[in-house]
């Protein structure tokens, strides 16, 4: 499946690579108040690469731990986000599923029924000890075709928008922006 990084103001296509001490996927931050998680990649693989485009996530046999591999067979109807979205100035960050709950919320397989599938989870923070703001959430998540998130930003937002609403359609591939955005066909119907 295809995968991206979301920002507050931008949308990459891939993920970037980190490779110390092995070839992994940062989701979080690192330091004082802060969450760190790492989703390695297949050595195989990936062997090399600074930025993972296409991949499959799966569970390893003996400690199923999550690791990503490359994808076997095209898979169009999903997409793999990494949502790493700030908050405003002293503020944080929250992921929301469609109805407005908290995807950390998920049940304990990681899978809503809103079309999507939370991978992991991590969290950053700003200034000494995390004191000044945060957390920022960061999430790998899968979404299915046509399922979408909402990112809340709370703080004094200096660039972006306050809602950060994603959707992939993998006809239009993954869309940003306000609701009206992302769903122009029914806002052009009412």
């Amino acid at each position: 499946m295809k995968s991206f990084t979301v920002t507050e103001t931008e949308v990459y296509e891939g993920l970037s690579v980190e490779t110390d001490p092995y070839p992994h996927i940062q989701v979080g931050g690192r330091g004082k108040g802060a969450r760190y998680t790492r989703v390695p990649l297949g050595r195989q693989d990936f062997s090399g690469v600074t930025r993972v485009e296409r991949c499959h996530p799966i569970t390893t046999k003996g400690k199923g731990t999550l690791l990503l591999v490359k994808e076997q067979r095209p898979d169009h109807r999903r997409a793999m986000v990494l949502v790493s979205v700030r908050g405003g100035e002293k503020g944080s960050s929250y992921v929301l599923n469609e109805d407005g709950h908290n995807v950390l919320d998920l049940d304990d397989s990681g899978r809503g029924a809103y079309g999507l599938r939370l991978l992991a989870a991590g969290h950053s923070s700003d200034g000494m000890y995390g004191r000044s703001g945060g957390p920022h959430v960061q999430m790998l998540l899968i979404l299915n075709e046509g399922s979408c998130v909402c990112v809340e930003r709370r703080g004094q937002i200096n660039t972006g928008l306050s809602k950060v609403w994603i959707r992939w359609r993998p006809e239009t591939g993954l869309v940003t922006g306000s609701l009206a955005d992302i769903f122009p066909d029914e806002r052009e119907a009412v």
